[in-house]
């Protein structure tokens, strides 16, 4: 926060930020202002200053700020049961998943699963890449495979977390935790020839290196400045992934629940060429 910044913070401001220095790990540096309530789309900070938010507060706020319908579903869940542990379920989960499933118009026998975030979605994404990819000719654990690969895009982000970390393309994020998880490679993004000398690169030869896996993309980047892919781009992927029985996981942490128009960025063609993704992850507006 500059010196100008500090000298508008009004009493309250002062005091709960003093307070956060002593106790808080930042994530984006220390906040601006401590935040006491919303409504729609606005909000107030402890010493009674509105803001509008443009960010939605980045891009989970879909419905606003104490949206009546959120808070009373919300209200009335709590008196119920807040949380309950994975040994057992509750009737609005599974509600929730078929719903999901339906939503994004996923073949029969597609399945939900809840985490607790977008990095944890893709997380869980890349793990079930992980174990897919043991399954193909030429990886390990079969004798004389290697590693297989997930393939990311640079200038790609999904998440901090370690796994995520290890296909989010930022050097100056990535580089404080090194190594990260081995046997994902980045490719350039909207590149067709680098894609297609990353696949071609699989063999059994000294040189060679494990199958991929997977490809995990985001149709747009929104941490490069909000960059789609490129519908063409996105079909050529797919079309690599199929020859290849490779899978192609679609981050939509950004772009999901509505954010394009559809909802999901991938069910508009404009943006994905109208392929379907093995696996879509998803978070934000969904909670």
């Amino acid at each position: 926060m500059s010196t100008e910044q500090n000298e508008t913070l009004g009493a309250e401001d002062s005091k709960w930020l003093g307070e956060y220095s002593q106790v808080h790990m930042n994530v984006f540096g220390t906040p601006l202002r401590v935040m006491d309530h919303g409504q729609g789309a606005h909000i107030w900070d402890v010493d009674g200053n509105e803001y509008l938010d443009f960010l939605a507060g980045i891009a989970v706020n879909s419905l606003g700020y104490a949206h009546p319908k959120w808070v009373k579903a919300v209200s009335e869940q709590a008196a119920k049961v807040a949380h309950i542990s994975n040994y057992f379920a509750s009737e609005p989960q599974i509600e929730l998943a078929a719903k999901l499933v339906k939503l994004a118009g996923a073949p029969e026998g597609s399945k939900v699963y809840f985490g607790n975030s977008g990095a944890e979605g893709n997380e869980a994404a890349l793990k079930l890449a992980k174990l897919y990819g043991r399954t193909l000719p030429g990886a390990l654990p079969s004798i004389g495979g290697k590693p297989a690969r997930i393939l990311a895009m640079t200038h790609g982000f999904h998440g901090r977390t370690m796994g995520a970390l290890s296909a989010t393309w930022k050097p100056n994020i990535r580089k404080p935790y090194d190594p990260l998880v081995p046997d994902i490679e980045f490719v350039r993004a909207g590149d067709e020839v680098a894609l297609y000398e990353a696949f071609s690169q699989t063999g059994l030869g000294h040189y060679g290196k494990g199958p991929v896996a997977a490809v995990i993309l985001e149709l747009i980047q929104g941490e490069a400045g909000v960059q789609p892919l490129g519908a063409d781009y996105v079909k050529f992927v797919r079309e690599l992934c199929d020859i290849n029985h490779a899978l192609l996981i679609i981050d939509e942490v950004q772009t999901g629940i509505g954010r394009t128009g559809k909802w999901f960025a991938f069910q508009r063609e404009d943006l994905s060429g109208g392929v379907t993704p093995d696996m879509v992850t998803f978070a934000k507006g969904v909670a």
